[in-house]
């Protein structure tokens, strides 16, 4: 879009640059609000996952010591001894109402596994019991065993021990309802929406018990298929347009819980913010609107006067002069203005037609660029300690010996040095002449510069050792500097990485560290030792970092 008047155009500039500023911050804000609530909820919600388990895993440890203090009960032995069918089904209720602490109780014959007693269905008597595999399992164990399972549609935490006499006579069988109250009971623990589901046989999943209101309780299964995987993990859930953040867990066949934390309504904390933001934003920019215009106002007629002054001259009338009182930058260009349209009319009476040209200078840059390279980092291990050994004089004759060493390798290889740090060198392969192989030939320089100072002894009869680190990565390189004097220089986190790593050496006992990256490119032309994934000081991600092996050291195994 082009604009014919300046003052329009800096009004729809000033305008749109602050509405995207605003877009932006409103955005950032939201950005940031809405991880931050999606980081508290997953936090909270694995939390609650390990609470939950426990809760889980104390009741059903309770159930496990009750059904097995009944099992050795005298009492309930010799009731169950005397065969009277009346009276062993009044002890076993009376157990289950004020001992057990549980929702129902089964009596299993010990050779068929039949009913005899069933606190659920009392009229039935020798039926097959639904669960037989936990008495088999039980029976081979010689241990209670606990499972999940549905009776009459509800879900229950079973346990089953042995009545002994000494030998199992029958098989106790102890079960809790996991049902609302149970589910509200873990919500109060754990402030989160507790579903229990169960998976049909053709695959369709059945709340049985849940904290949701009934709506809410119908949509979920619905809502359950359309994760394409259901496993221990968090996931986003919608549920009748409410968005949660859920933890799905499986309890066993068939059996899974959902926590789930609404992210709508932790977010309904932050609407008021939002209003607030938009009601400042909407004042901001009214004002802006104002102040734009008034500033372009003041910008723009004084240089209307100037154009004017300009079309005037061309037009050969030398003696025209601005009427500006303003002394800000625009007086100043109207005074000059009016300085210049004077001398031309003075000057015009001695040559009229003359031109003077101004000489332009053209400048020569080197603009910076991206590219990926290799960077090489060397440092001399106990450099502190020779330093304070040596006088300033002998300390810089060893350096200038040392480098003069440790260049030629890198130099030898199409490396370039940047940079000088006391006793360390900045090297780069791939920058700025192109070298397809440049990783490869920064760790031909790294060997290289280990084997020359393997046998080396330098002046004072001092025996250096370096450490290197070499990383391959994106950075920016060329000319920074001012107006007068430019250096070519690079710049780049793959550049402070090769430094640590150079660092990370002291730490391993190592000569020569290599990055993932860089260990990636050379392949397996180089024996190199992987150390794992290392927490590199300065940055937040770990990185994986490989030991250089140099001749005569032992090479790792395949």
């Amino acid at each position: 879009m082009r604009f014919r008047h300046l003052q329009t155009r800096n009004l729809v500039f000033f305008l749109g640059f602050l509405l995207v500023v605003q877009g932006l911050t409103f955005l950032a804000v939201t950005t940031a609000n809405s991880r931050s609530v999606n980081e508290q909820i997953e936090n909270d919600l694995e939390v609650t996952g390990r609470v939950f388990h426990r809760f889980v895993a104390d009741r059903v440890g309770q159930l496990i010591l009750s059904a097995t203090l009944l099992s050795g009960d005298f009492a309930f032995k010799q009731a169950y001894a005397d065969g009277d069918s009346e009276t062993l089904y009044s002890a076993v209720k009376n157990l289950l109402e004020n001992r057990i602490g549980a929702d129902v109780m089964m009596l299993a014959d010990a050779e068929d596994y039949s009913v005899i007693i069933d606190t659920l269905h009392p009229e039935q008597q020798r039926v097959e019991i639904g669960f037989p595999e936990l008495i088999e399992a039980s029976e081979d164990t010689g241990q209670p065993t606990t499972s999940l399972t549905t009776i009459d549609g509800d879900l229950y935490r079973i346990v089953v021990v042995p009545l002994l006499a000494p030998e199992p006579v029958a098989w106790i069988v102890i079960g809790l309802l996991i049902d609302d109250d149970f589910a509200r009971e873990l919500k109060e623990l754990t402030r989160t929406e507790i579903s229990f589901i169960t998976r049909e046989p053709r695959g369709d999943f059945v709340v049985v018990s849940t904290t949701l209101p009934g709506a809410s309780r119908d949509a979920l299964p619905h809502e359950l298929k359309k994760l394409t995987d259901i496993s221990e993990d968090i996931e986003p859930l919608t549920v009748l347009g409410e968005r949660y953040v859920a933890l799905t867990a499986s309890l066993g066949k068939d059996v899974m819980v959902v926590l789930q934390r609404s992210l709508d309504e932790a977010l309904a904390h932050f609407c008021r913010l939002y209003r607030n933001l938009v009601v400042l934003a909407a004042v901001s920019l009214g004002l802006s609107i104002i102040g734009v215009a008034i500033i372009a106002r003041t910008i723009t007629l004084p240089i209307r006067k100037l154009a004017q002054s300009a079309r005037k001259m061309e037009g050969g009338d030398y003696r025209h002069q601005i009427a500006i009182t303003q002394r800000d930058e625009i007086g100043e260009l109207a005074d000059a203005f009016n300085r210049m349209t004077r001398g031309i009319a003075a000057f015009q009476r001695y040559v009229p037609t003359e031109l003077v040209r101004t000489p332009i200078a053209k400048g020569i840059e080197s603009k910076p660029q991206a590219r990926v390279a290799t960077i090489l980092f060397t440092d001399i291990e106990g450099f502190t300690r020779i330093g304070e050994e040596l006088s300033p004089d002998r300390l810089v004759k060893l350096l200038n010996e040392y480098f003069s060493v440790i260049t030629k390798p890198i130099e030898k290889h199409n490396g370039v040095i940047t940079q000088f740090q006391g006793d360390a060198i900045l090297a780069l392969f791939n920058i700025p002449t192109d070298d397809p192989d440049h990783a490869a030939n920064a760790v031909r320089a790294a060997l290289e510069i280990q084997e020359l100072l393997a046998d080396r002894v330098f002046s004072e009869g001092i025996k250096l050792t370096t450490r290197i680190g070499i990383n391959t990565g994106k950075v920016v390189a060329g000319s920074l500097g001012s107006e007068d004097r430019v250096n070519y220089t690079v710049h780049g986190d793959a550049v402070n990485l090769a430094a640590r790593l150079e660092a990370l050496n002291k730490e391993y006992g190592t000569r020569v560290i290599l990055s993932g990256s860089t260990a990636e490119l050379v392949g397996g032309r180089f024996a190199c030792e992987r150390m794992g994934e290392i927490v590199v000081r300065g940055k937040q991600t770990s990185v994986t970092v490989f030991r250089l092996v140099l001749p005569g050291e032992r090479a790792p195994a395949d």
